[in-house]
């Protein structure tokens, strides 16, 4: 219900929204989208790359608990993930770099490694990794407890170096130092051979929002298995580096694919169309594995990230999406903890970029591609943490928007709140087919 006392709020606010690029700051608190984490299996270190200038900065090593790292990736939190080859002790990292022992050999991990030796599943965060001493794929829950084995021994894994999901969330599994084979998983959980490669011994793949499948040799040769079509694969690029690991990720916007070394440390960025080369730095030691934040997520999954700023009460408003968004298929987005019988609107865009509003994180880009919309919520008016609204929907049925991004954030009206309003933490929807 709309509340005629809350008018003189709602237009303060919307004036002041109209103002947002001179009233908001840049602000730094999370890991960002663009930033670039390599692992050196050899010096037990992490690396973080500038892409603007280059520079590489070494945030951890040994004495943060770093043994061999095998494998990074990235949490559905939004943690940085570590797996030790070493001693199979698997790591979360917050943005300030605070760990917390999250697996260990107890959870049957066994020497963790791969250029994409960690990733995350869609929709629910749930996370996979590459134990290359027993030859297997396991699967555990978001909050790390273990699931089953993926795929194994009886399926003809040797090293499940090289692993990525289709846009429409079946696995990918490329047999480092077997027959050549790339291993496709239903979510169902069959497993068949997607194709098997000639004379390429895979070391890294990744797809692109488009479908695209990119696979890098063990010396260096880039692939692109152009709509994901085993059929249809070209060489992009040559690298022409002897035996050793590689890691391949891409950008946020998935317009640049950057490709690493452990032989030589050579940083490079290729055009995913043309395979033009341009090299960014080199980083010392033996980088083996890298994850670039805003494209390690898989498509038809909900991510939050960033910081909510607190209400009536100190509750702390949250929006959060529910099923995989997928084309044709059902999903809901529900909002609660706001106070109770406010408006909210609800900010929805095509980009996102972290800046400072009403003592808070606003990540929405106001612009062309943005819009916003106002929507009563229930609950018993001016109680804390009492306003809420389940919206559920049918993505629509448009193959065009397979791989987009959208970022939703809702602000609402609340009086005791230090500038009249609260507002949630952020929302990506990464569509999948």
């Amino acid at each position: 219900m709309h509340h005629p006392g809350n008018d003189t709020m709602i237009n303060r606010l919307a004036a002041l929204l109209l103002s947002i690029f001179a009233l908001s700051s840049t602000a730094l608190a999370h890991f960002e989208n663009e930033q670039i984490w390599l692992i050196d299996h050899t010096n037990s270190r992490l690396y973080r790359i500038d892409i603007e200038t280059g520079t590489v900065f070494q945030p951890l090593d040994a004495s943060d608990g770093l043994n061999g790292p095998g494998a990074i990736g990235f949490s559905l939190h939004g943690h940085i993930i570590v797996a030790n080859f070493n001693d199979n002790m698997v790591f979360e990292f917050e943005p300030d770099l605070a760990s917390e022992v999250v697996l260990t050999s107890a959870d049957g991990i066994s020497g963790p490694f791969g250029g994409n030796g960690i990733i995350i599943g869609p929709g629910h965060g749930d996370v996979y990794i590459s134990n290359t001493l027993t030859n297997e794929v396991l699967k555990f829950t978001e909050d790390y407890d273990f699931e089953e084995v993926v795929l194994g021994p009886a399926d003809g894994l040797v090293n499940a170096a090289a692993m990525t999901f289709l846009p429409d969330g079946d696995l990918l599994v490329a047999n480092k130092g077997g027959s050549g084979e790339i291993f496709h998983v239903t979510e169902d959980g069959v497993v068949t051979v997607y194709t098997t490669l000639v004379g390429i011994n895979p070391a890294a793949m990744v797809t692109r929002n488009n479908g695209d499948v990119y696979l890098a040799s063990d010396v260096g040769a880039i692939y692109r298995m152009i709509g994901g079509d085993p059929l249809n694969m070209v060489q992009l690029a040559n690298l022409n580096t002897v035996v050793s690991d590689q890691a391949l990720s891409f950008n946020a916007d998935y317009s640049k694919l950057y490709h690493v070394a452990a032989v030589n440390g050579s940083f490079r960025s290729i055009d995913p169309d043309s395979g033009a080369l341009t090299f960014v730095a080199t980083v010392s030691g033996n980088p083996s594995a890298m994850i670039v934040v805003g494209s390690h997520y898989p498509h038809g999954t909900f991510v939050n990230f960033g910081e909510a700023l607190a209400g009536t009460g100190g509750e702390l408003p949250t929006l959060e999406g529910h099923g995989e968004p997928r084309i044709g298929e059902p999903a809901t987005v529900e909002i609660e903890n706001f106070v109770g019988g406010t408006q909210v609107f609800v900010f929805i865009s095509t980009t996102a970029a972290e800046s400072t509003l009403f003592g808070g994180e606003f990540h929405i880009v106001l612009g062309p591609g943005a819009t916003f919309i106002e929507l009563p919520l229930g609950g018993t008016p001016g109680a804390a943490g009492a306003g809420e609204l389940s919206l559920p929907f049918l993505m629509p049925n448009i193959p065009s928007i397979v791989g987009v991004k959208f970022y939703l954030q809702a602000l609402g009206v609340d009086p005791a709140a230090p500038f009249g309003v609260s507002m949630t933490d952020c929302l990506t929807m990464y569509v999948g087919e």
